[in-house]
């Protein structure tokens, strides 16, 4: 009786421990495209001042220069969990990302830009690269997203990536009395961005303002 008491005692640990999965694995590296290192022009190290019509100005630091950091991009699972919620565990690959986040000196406005390295579909290799950004001025807040490469053949399921908001891809706009070509543009409610292709952010509204970036 005693050794029968002592199995349903273990019975719950031996169990937990038949059950659990074994933590995610790393199996390979994959570092940003070119494309994708070049289509902005940041150190982290510099200062983007940019200025009003009424000469006012935004100037703006990154305050942890550049960071270097990475994605787990699960591409095989390796088992799931028969329990509530289901936790798994897979098999991923290390993607990297880098961040520029510049901030007002009063830390109301925020400008963070990230490019990182996306998947097509869970369990999947097809890589995608992309640009991240995302703007506060204040309370509003606004991102959008904009793919710079793909990386496999195939279709690119853009609508089923869970990505909200998309750069629109302008041929030119006027801003301030100066015209801008190849211009991705983010607008929503008061606030808007405005990026160049391997340059970076030129402009922002907010405030009802539209500040260009000093040159």
């Amino acid at each position: 009786m005693r050794k029968e008491k002592l199995l349903l005692l273990l019975l719950p640990l031996l169990l937990a421990l038949a059950c659990s999965c074994p933590p995610d694995e790393e199996t390979d590296t994959l570092s940003l495209s070119p494309e994708a290192r070049a289509f902005v022009s940041y150190t982290g190290l510099e200062t983007l001042v940019f200025e009003a019509p009424d000469g006012e100005t935004l100037s703006f630091t990154a305050p942890r220069d550049e960071e270097v950091g990475e994605d787990r991009l699960c591409t095989r699972n390796i088992c799931t969990e028969v329990s509530f919620g289901s936790p798994s565990s897979c098999e991923y690959t290390a993607a990297e990302n880098r961040r520029y986040t510049y901030f007002t000196a009063n830390n109301e406005s925020v400008l963070d830009i990230l490019i990182y390295t996306g998947q097509n579909e869970r369990n999947s290799t097809d890589w995608y690269d992309a640009l991240q950004v995302a703007f506060s001025y204040g309370t509003p807040s606004t991102s959008a997203h904009h793919i710079i490469k793909q990386r496999f053949t195939g279709t690119l399921k853009r609508d089923e990536l869970g990505i909200a908001r998309y750069f629109a891809e302008l041929d030119s706009v006027s801003l301030n009395g100066q015209v801008f070509t190849d211009v991705l543009q983010l607008q929503e409610g008061g606030l808007a961005v405005y990026f160049q292709p391997n340059k970076g952010v030129i402009a922002l509204t907010s405030a009802g303002k539209n500040w260009l970036l000093r040159p």
